[in-house]
């Protein structure tokens, strides 16, 4: 491992024996090269990550004190350790270390002055991140993208310093795992930041709509308007967030333009977002479109200052930062390669269509499931199962019930018959039709509507384990709904006029605002002990300098 530095010719001698001829690689000195600030535009799937940012990142965008080792001195096994230090399974851990390998940045000291436009959570995707840096170049940056004063280390010709850049979208993808890609970069000047310069951020949330009352979650999204406190929106982290106060530019609910008769996606854009923020948001939407909550809690909670109730987060995969907005004097456009285009699309087209197909034999394997379950049950009661009932489907992709013609096998006598169709996601209870209620009319009266139904989850994943135990005590609670319901249908007497709906409600549901709250941020503050609390002290010193040193610069004027 220590000699990994060198590389290998094989050589013959005079005798016509192999020898191998050792040759050891020039150092990689990042000063001797160009190099200016980058932005690069990412995305990548976040629910096989931990996260975007290191964890020696989260304790601040400044990057750690420069080594005084000559770069010359830096060993193969050092820039190895190096890089393992932030690696991990972090999306910024895995882009360093391609910057490592493709020598964009210095191998020991990896990127510097980084910002970082969003810090996803474990299991939330992205197509519109940012990160800047500064990156090895084809040239320098000319003076107009300097900071004032800032001098040149090499003397360069007006032709040098208009040489086409870098295809840094190939380089990297080239190296990154398929999970990660670079869509687009922008040369930027040297004071720009891709946090700070970010003028707001948007974000979508993709969830199946099927039997949510959408209006009703339309009136509940038209609170979140404008400038809020959304301290009962969002995860507390006192150590670095003091300040609960967000402005919402737009936000709205609308149907995906890939499949609009089964999901529909939430999109807010905000000036920034709190920990957690939009998966609070849903969770709370999602009781309103299951009927357990008022829109006007929505308003409520937003009223309440250091109250928030306890209540779960919705899941994070269906979260994806879709976009980072910024001036156009700061970044004209993204920049990127017909290549790396062509690459990006094919990758994830090929992904929807394996996804496609997986949904479809997941759909039709409990089709057949459903199918043979209530044959059996016919069979058992002597009798057939009824033909509107075995071909009926109760969809979450339409209102609609939809029958399927009636096939014969061939080579098979015998009469015609409905082939079942299962909706993929809604619970798959058959309505008998000899209840004076219409089979399409009571399909609405009665149903199970739960987080799983709206998000769904991968049982196949080995992360969905510890979720299991919750998906079966679900599932035991609605087995009793359904016989409550099947008792009361039997003890009822003939057709009912307008009947109401039934809507399933947890165990020991409790609504938001009669529920305990959370520890208040003074609370939170009190506890803070070890290393979370010197953070803590620390930020709030810079804080207080801050805004001392803003008093003076408005008293000057």
């Amino acid at each position: 491992m220590e000699n990994s530095h060198l590389s290998h010719n094989v050589v013959e001698d005079k005798s016509g024996t192999k020898k191998e001829k050792h040759k050891k690689d020039k150092p990689f000195v990042f000063e001797n090269y160009p190099h200016r600030k980058i932005v690069l535009r990412l995305a990548y799937h976040g629910h096989v990550h931990d996260g975007f940012a290191t964890q020696e990142s989260l304790a601040g965008d400044q990057p750690a004190a420069p080594s005084s080792r000559s770069p010359s001195a830096v060993t193969a096994r050092q820039r190895q350790g190096a890089a393992a230090s932030d690696r991990g399974n972090t999306v910024e851990g895995l882009l360093v270390e391609a910057l490592r390998k493709v020598k964009l940045v210095c191998p020991l000291k990896g990127p510097q002055d980084v910002g970082r436009c969003g810090r996803t959570d474990k299991g939330v995707s992205a197509l519109g991140n940012a990160y800047s840096f500064i990156a090895r170049a084809s040239c320098w940056p000319s003076p107009a993208e300097r900071y004032d004063g800032e001098e040149v280390t090499t003397t360069t010709s007006s032709a040098a310093t208009a040489a086409p850049p870098l295809d840094y979208p190939s380089l990297l993808n080239h190296v990154l795992p398929s999970t990660i890609r670079v869509t687009g970069f922008a040369l930027v000047r040297r004071n720009f930041n891709a946090r700070f310069n970010c003028r707001h951020r948007t974000y979508r949330y993709y969830f199946c709509h099927a039997h949510l009352q959408l209006d009703k979650m339309h009136e509940a999204i038209a609170h979140f308007m404008g400038e809020h406190g959304f301290r009962s929106f969002c995860k507390l982290d006192v150590v670095n967030v003091h300040n609960f106060t967000r402005t919402v530019f737009e936000v709205k609910i609308e149907k995906s333009a890939f499949l609009p008769e089964a999901v529909s996606y939430l999109e807010i854009n905000a000036n920034s977002f709190l920990y957690h923020q939009i998966r609070c948001i849903m969770e709370v939407l999602f009781l309103v479109g299951r009927g357990l909550e008022a829109p006007s809690v929505v308003c409520e909670l937003l009223r309440r200052a250091d109250a928030k109730p306890n209540y779960p987060l919705a899941d994070g995969i269906p979260l994806i930062l879709w976009d980072c907005a910024f001036d156009a004097a700061d970044l004209p456009r993204w920049e990127t390669s017909r290549k790396s285009f062509t690459f990006l699309e094919r990758e994830l087209q090929d992904i929807c269509v394996a996804l496609l197909l997986r949904a479809t034999m997941m759909a039709e394997m409990r089709t057949a499931i459903y199918a043979s379950y209530h044959d059996g049950v016919a069979a058992e009661g002597g009798e057939e199962a009824p033909a509107d009932a075995r071909g009926r489907a109760r969809s979450t992709f339409s209102a609609v019930d939809r029958t399927v013609p009636a096939v014969e096998a061939a080579g098979v006598g015998g009469p015609k018959r409905p082939r079942p169709v299962v909706p993929t996601y809604a619970h798959p209870h058959v309505f008998k039709s000899d209840r004076g209620v219409p089979v399409g009319a009571e399909d609405a009266l009665e149903r199970f509507i739960d987080n799983w139904a709206l998000t769904g989850c991968d049982w196949t994943e080995p992360r969905s384990i510890e979720n299991k135990n919750h998906r079966r005590y679900e599932l035991f609670n609605f087995i009793k709904f359904e016989e409550e319901l099947e008792t009361q249908r039997e003890a009822g007497s003939g057709a009912r006029a307008a009947p109401e709906p039934r809507v399933y409600v947890p165990a020991n549901y409790i609504p938001l605002l009669k529920r305990e709250t959370e520890r208040s941020y003074e609370d939170e503050v009190k506890v803070l002990t070890g290393k979370k609390k010197e953070r803590y002290e620390s930020n709030m010193a810079k804080k207080m300098r801050g805004e001392a040193q803003w008093k003076a610069e408005q008293e000057g004027k």
